[in-house]
């Protein structure tokens, strides 16, 4: 009794004014925590058996393909309402063996070596290097530099300071100077090598949304102040719901994917007519979340979204 007599009521009040500030600082987190548990759930449970989409990773390897395009984090419903309804060919979708590139890069190519593969990246995660130390500090360790022909680091010298990635433009130029530096070799696409194309699109930042790019990264200021460690994208969400509704902030990361979508999509084309009579497949390394769970942008779990991927045959 004596103990409780001489307690402090300020102290209380002032931890009790603390638990009210910390529970209102990251209201925002708590769907985010729930949608991880609920995506979590889901996949301890096997992810969705009821899919009957054949695994990606064998179609790759299965079918004599010249150009492989991967358009990183496109999911299969975007991509099929995209301008790609309009290319040849019938759009059928995938299994991706990976919610994540560098788990995709892993599970896809470190089985085997393609020494007939040129592979143009501009994602880090595809290098010459061993490992790349990126996201959530996480040390990815892989050697690729035995696996392929060549691999072509676009993303090295490529990066647009201003849009904050590497632009479609920046990749379509790097293909065109490989396939001619190659048929100045004498050695013919289909024939000698073949490519993989690897485009930034539509992953985040979104080219020509400047409002929600400014003010992603003008946030992470306020992330490192609220001691969040920086690298988790769709912790950006929530200090985004601090500025705009989240029809608003649906609304601008939609409008902003397929914008990306699209703008690769025209240098696909591109690339696509000027190899005629090639195979060329369009696939995806995973897919990305819009607010399912109310997750967005992409990590390691296995949802739908982030597992069905476009596989787009064109001959």
């Amino acid at each position: 009794m004596a103990n409780r007599e001489n307690i402090d009521p300020r102290n209380l009040i002032k931890r009790g004014i603390n638990i009210i500030r910390f529970s209102y600082r990251y209201r925002y987190l708590i769907p985010i925590i729930l949608g991880r548990i609920s995506s979590r759930l889901i996949d301890k449970a096997g992810g969705y058996p009821n899919i009957d989409a054949p695994d990606q990773k064998k179609l790759i390897h299965d079918i004599n393909w010249d150009i492989l395009i991967v358009l990183d984090a496109c999911r299969y419903d975007a991509y099929k309402s995209s301008r790609a309804s309009k290319l040849p060919g019938n759009i059928e979708y995938a299994w991706s063996p990976a919610s994540i590139t560098p788990h995709w890069i892993m599970r896809t190519w470190l089985d085997n070596k393609w020494n007939d593969i040129i592979y143009i990246s501009a994602n880090i995660f595809v290098n010459k290097s061993l490992g790349v130390r990126k996201h959530l500090h996480r040390l990815f360790l892989y050697d690729l530099r035995d696996k392929f022909m060549d691999i072509i680091e676009v993303w090295r010298r490529g990066m647009d300071r201003k849009l904050y990635t590497v632009p479609p433009w920046t990749v379509y130029r790097s293909y065109k100077m490989a396939k001619l530096r190659m048929e100045l070799k004498g050695m013919r696409l289909g024939r000698d090598y073949r490519m993989v194309i690897h485009f930034m699109q539509p992953h985040t930042p979104y080219i020509n949304h400047w409002k929600i790019n400014r003010l992603i990264y003008s946030l992470d200021k306020e992330i490192m102040k609220s001691g969040t460690r920086l690298g988790f994208e769709y912790l950006y969400i929530p200090y985004l719901r601090r500025h705009l509704s989240k029809r608003d902030v649906d609304n601008l990361i939609w409008n902003g994917y397929m914008d990306n979508l699209n703008i690769a999509l025209s240098y696909v084309e591109k690339i696509i007519g000027e190899n005629k009579g090639k195979t060329i497949i369009i696939t995806s390394d995973h897919g990305e979340m819009m607010g399912e769970y109310n997750l967005y942008f992409h990590f390691d779990i296995e949802t739908i979204q982030l597992r069905l991927v476009p596989f787009h045959i064109i001959s």
